[in-house]
């Protein structure tokens, strides 16, 4: 089974605390919720009432910020995200619907989270531990007027409210052990606040039937029933 999206929304938020918006989670297994802000840094997020895990909390109040929420199981329907600050803020609030991740565990369903901030108007990258096959998502504040992906464009949230700041969502499939995400602005940017995570995929298969086992197309008429002793297939007319 693979990891895949379902549908996303932006939603931007002026000077709110807390910061809400609805979304629909039909069909999926999972949700991932990033918060970008101007000035804020975000101090928890619900979806319908229940607490969502913090993935990442890259920022400094004053500054900006770009943090990442997880949700497995989420109710479905169409419900609300509300984002807490610990003030009023302008933020922007980027939801993706996903289907097909592990779902025994929070910690099960992710492998390690890579976060930070980055300066300057280059073009900010950061490296997610990985595994081959891996569905790799990656996400942005900057202090730019656009942010552009350098992988697949999920939904971003660009010049908010003319405030100069963008947030963008990505993602990748990873073929190796480690996956580079990169970001870009048209204008430059001189902070950067991002974070990149690979989403673990459900286990997928069906179970071995005996015709698996025999190599078989089917199974012959007088096949009645299966043995099953000292590692042995037999089978009893």
């Amino acid at each position: 089974m693979a990891v895949s999206v379902v549908r996303s929304r932006s939603h931007n938020g002026f000077q709110q605390d807390p910061h809400t918006d609805t979304v629909d989670c039909t069909g999926a297994d999972a949700l991932l919720v990033v918060v970008g802000s101007a000035s804020g840094v975000p101090s928890g997020v619900t979806y319908n009432g229940v607490s969502m895990t913090e993935l990442w909390n890259s920022g400094d109040s004053g500054v900006a910020a770009c943090a990442c929420y997880m949700l497995l199981a989420p109710t479905t329907g169409s419900n609300t995200v509300s984002v807490d600050f610990t003030g009023l803020t302008d933020s922007a609030i980027l939801s993706i619907v996903l289907s097909g991740v592990e779902q025994s565990s929070i910690g099960a369903s992710h492998r390690t989270v890579s976060s930070g901030a980055g300066g300057g108007s280059g073009q900010p990258t950061r490296t997610a531990t990985t595994v081959s096959g891996d569905f790799v998502f990656a996400a942005v504040t900057n202090n730019a007027a656009t942010v552009n992906t350098g992988q697949t464009l999920i939904v971003r949230a660009q010049n908010v409210f003319g405030n100069g700041f963008s947030v963008g969502a990505e993602s990748d499939t990873a073929t190796g052990v480690s996956t580079v995400m990169t970001f870009s602005a048209a204008a430059g940017g001189t902070f950067w606040y991002e974070g990149a995570v690979a989403i673990v995929a459900a286990a997928g298969g069906s179970v071995p039937t005996i015709d698996t086992w025999l190599g078989r197309q089917e199974i012959p008429p007088r096949a009645k029933t299966a043995v099953v002793a000292s590692g042995m297939i037999g089978i009893k007319a």
